[in-house]
């Protein structure tokens, strides 16, 4: 008979691999239903857990790596990595999170202490620094790697991606089915490299169409990053053009923080006097008022990134996949319903 693998034991148990890797590594959470059911499998087998678990990579420790851009003072990715924590402590190991500088040089060494740490696999959110010739070498030395919604275009990796143009545009059908027909967009600069601002301004801007809104009726404003003070100076631009709109989507919550502080400066309320919509729903529920945003599933994020390390640590055959999550819109009063 041949030796069973964790993946073997898992199907015969109708369980995920990670799932049958907590029970017989007596690491993490698994339910009583599952739990019964690998026991039952490795009882019926005759092996006994210590010697399956020599199918792990014994050569890993317990500690995943988590790879941030330096902007980790920005809120949505302070939540991506608090979803991380809870994913990897709920599954019995820990979460080591390193910052990097905006270098491949800075990101490169984070990664190789990482590497000599033995981590079980290495998760990057927010972009990666490094050339993909250098994320394919650690793919060659059998270090699983995750990236969360900017990922490398590099093969063999696990993408978990942010459908950001179902939100923008779920975003510009509210504000236009509340009446508004002359409304704004605020984002960041779009490059041919990065996904995530093309789809947010995309999608916004296709539902426009789609519905009807001229063209002359849609300001946009680009900004240069996600910081507070752009999007002060984004509100501030975009109520100074001829015909300001009734309404404007703002592309994250850090930028809508601070076009709320310029309308409070000039005493414009909102929704009053201007209707506001806001994207990652990170903070919005500390803002004044709270702002409708699209909201994004942080939970799932992290529990899908932490079993897609354990399922590649565990078995060398499992296959990297793209996801792509779906957003909500959350509404919290911030949009006027106006007649037109």
């Amino acid at each position: 008979m041949k030796q069973l693998k964790i993946a073997d034991i898992a199907e015969m148990a109708g369980v995920s691999t990670s799932t049958a890797a907590r029970v017989i590594s007596e690491k993490g959470y698994v339910s009583e239903a599952k739990r019964l059911a690998v026991e039952k499998v490795l009882k019926k087998v005759d092996y006994t857990p210590n010697i399956i678990a020599q199918e792990l990579r014994s050569q890993r420790t317990s500690l995943i790596g988590h790879v941030v851009s330096s902007d980790y003072n920005n809120p949505y990715f302070a939540k991506i990595g608090t979803a991380l924590d809870k994913a990897s402590e709920e599954n019995g190991y820990h979460l080591l999170t390193v910052f990097r500088q905006e270098s491949a040089e800075s990101e490169q060494k984070l990664v190789e202490e990482l590497a000599r740490r033995m981590v079980a696999g290495i998760i990057f959110t927010g972009g990666v620094a490094s050339s993909p010739e250098y994320i394919e070498k650690l793919i060659k030395r059998g270090i699983p790697i995750i990236m969360i919604e900017r990922p490398a275009d590099v093969d063999g990796i696990t993408k978990i991606l942010l459908d950001n143009y179902e939100g923008s545009s779920n975003s510009a059908a509210h504000l236009i089915e509340n009446g508004h027909r002359n409304i704004g967009f605020i984002g960041v600069q779009q490059s041919p490299m990065e996904e995530v601002e093309h789809h947010r301004y995309s999608g916004f801007i296709d539902k426009c169409r789609q519905m009807g809104i001229e063209e002359n009726a849609i300001h946009t404003v680009f900004l240069n990053n996600y910081q507070r003070e752009e999007g002060y100076e984004g509100i501030k631009k975009i109520l100074k053009s001829k015909n300001p709109p009734s309404a404007v989507f703002v592309a994250s919550d850090i930028l809508a923080s601070g076009a709320l502080q310029y309308l409070y400066e000039k005493k414009i309320r909102v929704p009053d006097d201007i209707s506001i919509t806001s994207c990652d729903d990170s903070i919005s529920d500390s803002l004044a008022p709270r702002l409708d945003s699209v909201s994004f599933p942080m939970e799932e994020i992290g529990r899908l990134a932490v079993n897609m390390i354990l399922e590649q640590s565990i078995n060398e055959q499992a296959v990297p996949k793209k996801i792509i999550l779906g957003t909500k819109l959350i509404k919290k009063g911030s949009v006027a319903k106006i007649k037109f």
